[in-house]
């Protein structure tokens, strides 16, 4: 026999139903506000930024070592064939200002640690990261944090089609001090 429910019980499972319809609006709030401000950033200023706040404009960098450069001399491209990953170049002179040491921009980065020891310490600028299919990566080491465009530093982070290493508006420079 089916017991028949009081308003008290429909009115708590009401209350139930109520919270998760709440909950579950406020996940899709913040995921969308994510998405919205992936680009952005705080500590920007409206020099580092486009209209829209994208922080790429104004260049792009990657960090990498000589040591690491070195392994595949005979490459065309900077980074593997499935692209390289950036940070903007206003995130990554903050980083290189604050840090002390590699394993501080190991850390920023979201890079293993020791990935930056051996040879000296390079910066790869990209003029125009936007004219390379700039996209949010689909994975990463196991630091990656899926569909947040943020490294564990909090830097923003894409992917680009890897450049030549012979292309005029990609420059390879010492990261002195570190």
């Amino acid at each position: 026999m089916i017991e028949p429910i009081s308003l008290p019980d429909l009115e708590l499972a009401g209350g139930i139903f109520q919270r998760r319809l709440i909950g579950m609006f406020a996940c899709v709030v913040v995921l969308v506000l994510s998405f919205a401000l992936w680009g952005q950033a705080s500590a920007a200023s409206s020099s580092d930024t486009d209209p829209e706040g994208n922080l790429f404009v104004n260049g792009a960098t990657h960090i990498t070592t000589t040591l690491r450069l070195a392994k595949f001399p005979q490459a065309k491209t900077f980074g593997a064939p499935s692209g390289l990953y950036v940070t903007p170049h206003c995130e990554v002179n903050n980083l290189i200002t604050v840090s002390a040491s590699r394993r501080e921009l190991e850390s920023g980065l979201g890079l293993d640690q020791g990935a930056l020891q051996g040879g000296e310490l390079v910066r790869v600028d990209i003029d125009n990261p936007c004219l390379r299919k700039l996209r949010f990566p689909a994975k990463g080491n196991k630091h990656f944090r899926p569909g947040s465009g943020l490294t564990t530093g909090d830097l923003h982070e894409a992917l680009i089609d890897s450049p030549p290493k012979s292309d005029p508006h990609v420059h390879q420079k010492p990261v002195q001090g570190l």
